[in-house]
């Protein structure tokens, strides 16, 4: 892990000093700490505080593209196996449509993380490529699109990589003054290793084996509509409805990790969600923020051979005093409180916990 922690040093020097001196450049770094009272969102409840570190750089080579660097080290003091070290790299390109009615958004990008030995089966890496459009119908109506494809592998093990390609439409419009909602539904193929067989290769008087993935299909739709509004002139308000069917799915049982938050498998849930929250600039260049988000979820798999269904609300609340100095440089404190309850059918994820985090981000 010293090594890594070296190496993402080593890089982020690079990326700060390095740089193409024709392009508009912006530099930025972070860190962070806290405390938790259940690190892997289960019953065990075991807690541990942590660190960050998170160097970020933007490029902009021109005025239609961007190019986003970034990485971060956390380290947990008592789990240190689960410390990782995160980098991605993204770059997207704005065609210049002056007087436009349609604008077109293209965009890729490449991910990783590693983590420590203990949890070395979660180490991943990713990459996506999106497509996405806006176009104007009349004044205060926007109709929007796109397409996307991506694919995440695990490197130390078979189980849980994936691919899959997804696209969606919306309607966004201003029915009445300041008031805006967004309306969204998509479709999405994801296609995941779930299981394992052993392939006989060789000939029959001396035959051998592999071991291969077994893949399966999922088909997940969804439907969204967000509200927002500004309260006067230091306040805005926003609220978010979701649903999302599993519209198809294998009967097979997934296999594989168990560390429900880092799991592959954590994103293959139907049902609804409901959430909002306030920004609120009160005065002395504070910001404060806060909001809560329930979920009803029912899981695609037959989950550890109890049928999985949980009812999670979060709320947090955070405060942030951004500041310039003299130089020009932008420094942004910040402090968020968060809790969580979760109750679920299968009791090993009944569990509720809290969180506190510290951050200042630095951005010259």
């Amino acid at each position: 892990m010293f090594n890594r922690l070296k190496g993402l040093i080593a890089v982020s020097a690079l990326l700060l000093t390095v740089i193409p001196t024709y392009a508009e450049v912006v530099p930025e770094v972070s860190f962070s700490g806290g405390y938790t009272d259940n690190l892997f969102n289960d019953s065990s409840s075991i807690d541990d505080g942590y660190t960050a570190v998170s160097p970020n750089l933007k490029i902009y080579p021109s005025a239609t593209t961007e190019i986003a660097l970034s990485g971060s080290y956390t380290s947990y003091f008592d789990n240190s196996d689960l410390s990782s070290i995160y980098g991605t790299a993204a770059i997207t390109f704005i065609p210049s449509l002056k007087e436009s009615k349609l604008n077109v958004l293209l965009s890729a990008d490449i991910a990783g993380r590693s983590y420590g030995e203990l949890y070395e089966p979660y180490s991943y890496w990713g990459a996506d490529v999106n497509a996405l459009f806006n176009y104007r119908l009349v004044s205060g109506i926007i109709i929007r699109g796109g397409a996307s494809a991506g694919t995440t592998k695990f490197p130390n093990s078979i189980l849980g990589a994936s691919e899959g390609i997804g696209c969606f439409g919306g309607l966004n419009f201003t029915p009445v003054g300041s008031n805006s909602v967004n309306l969204e539904a998509g479709l999405s193929l994801q296609r995941y290793v779930t299981g394992l067989d052993s392939v006989e290769t060789g000939g029959p008087r001396h035959p051998s084996y592999i071991v291969e993935g077994e893949k399966s299909s999922f088909h997940v739709a969804y439907f969204e509509a967000r509200y927002s509004r500004p309260f006067g002139i230091r306040t805005g308000v926003n609220a978010l409805i979701t649903s999302r069917w599993i519209v198809e799915e294998p009967d097979s049982t997934l296999d594989g990790f168990s560390v429900d938050y880092l799991s592959p498998w954590s994103s293959l849930w139907g049902g609804q969600s409901f959430g909002a929250n306030i920004k609120n600039f009160p005065g002395g260049d504070f910001i404060i923020e806060s909001g809560f988000t329930l979920f009803f979820k029912e899981y695609s798999q037959d989950y550890e051979s109890q049928k999985r269904d949980d009812d999670r609300v979060s709320v947090y609340f955070q405060v942030q005093r951004p500041f310039s100095t003299g130089s020009g440089m932008l420094i942004k404190p910040m402090l968020q409180l968060h809790w969580v309850n979760n109750s679920s059918s299968v009791s090993r994820y009944d569990y509720s916990y809290y969180d506190v985090q510290f951050g200042i981000s630095l951005r010259f």
